[in-house]
């Protein structure tokens, strides 16, 4: 059985290399939810930065419409498109696989579907964007699961391919979150700020307030 961690709060981990990916399979592991603050929906204008302009902390936005975020890798700064195009609920035996036993009893979980692009055109290859965290209909964030292995093929963790290095190139990706029996997935939220020197002057804090999509 694979180690299971702690429940702890939910946390969006950036995964980021120069080269490809290593081989070995990671463990699976879960996080709880828990009751963060609501973003604010903003409707300032986005901040330009060099021909990007960032979408602004606090977005509120539909299924299929597009976030640009700040992004850097290796010592190139740049832009990415993040858009969440669907949420869809599996089922509760999808999870066997996972080996997580009674840390994910009475857990439902739900594919956070992704498209990321790159919109600068800077060297991204072989990167990935952090992960999308689920929200359920109240607000409050989903449960997660860390390091979810590639063999989980309900819910693949993507990343840019070597030829992601041009304007307009990219790549799908998915979350997997959890909720109760009784709670359903119903939003994603965008929530990573490790990139916001790339973007001086822009209102990109979207720890405090996240691009969030309905």
């Amino acid at each position: 059985m694979a180690a299971v961690a702690a429940l702890t709060t939910l946390s969006a981990c950036a995964e980021e290399s120069g080269s490809p990916a290593a081989t070995d399979t990671p463990e699976a592991t879960v996080d709880q939810t828990e009751e963060p603050s609501e973003p604010a929906e903003s409707e300032e204008p986005a901040a330009p930065a060099g021909d990007v302009e960032f979408t602004p902390q606090g977005t509120a936005l539909a299924f299929g419409e597009k976030a640009v975020v700040p992004y850097q890798s290796s010592g190139v700064d740049g832009a990415l498109g993040v858009t969440v195009t669907a949420i869809e609920a599996g089922a509760a035996a999808d999870l066997a696989p996972l080996d997580l036993g009674a840390q994910v009893e009475g857990m439902v979980p739900f594919y956070v579907r992704i498209t990321v692009s790159n919109e600068s055109g800077g060297d991204f290859s072989f990167t990935s964007i952090p992960s999308i965290d689920g929200l359920l209909a109240d607000g409050s964030e989903a449960g997660g699961v860390f390091s979810v292995p590639s063999s989980f093929t309900p819910c693949v963790k993507g990343e840019g391919g070597e030829d992601f290095t041009s304007a307009g190139t990219t790549y799908e990706t998915c979350t997997l979150a959890l909720a109760p029996a009784s709670a359903k997935v119903t939003g994603a939220a965008y929530g990573d700020d490790s990139h916001t020197d790339v973007a001086a002057g822009a209102t990109v804090d979207y720890d405090s307030e996240p691009i969030v999509w309905k």
